[in-house]
């Protein structure tokens, strides 16, 4: 099973704080995840890297996220390699 790059779809929608707000801005958000029920770690870790989301049962869900930039709209155009953060994987119990 080879890696597969989050998927991910732009959105328009309006700022609500910093210094864009109240001004229409791209952003990046995740799509086309499947969710996976799986105990056994390797396979859960090898799903979550597919940018899948892993239920553990009663123990939680590990989910894998990203943090993307907004770009005010019709200023500059959105490009993934500089506007995309650090990948987080997010347990919530």
């Amino acid at each position: 099973m080879g890696n597969m790059p989050l998927q991910y779809v732009l959105k328009e929608r309006r700022s609500a704080f910093g210094r864009l707000k109240g001004k229409t801005v791209i952003q990046a958000m995740p799509t086309g995840r499947k969710r996976i029920s799986h105990r056994n770690a390797e396979i859960a870790k090898k799903q979550v890297e597919n940018g899948n989301i892993v239920e553990f049962g009663d123990i939680g869900t590990l989910t894998p996220s990203f943090k993307s930039k907004q770009i005010e709209k019709g200023v500059e155009e959105f490009n993934a390699k500089r506007e995309f953060g650090l990948r987080d994987n997010c347990f919530r119990c």
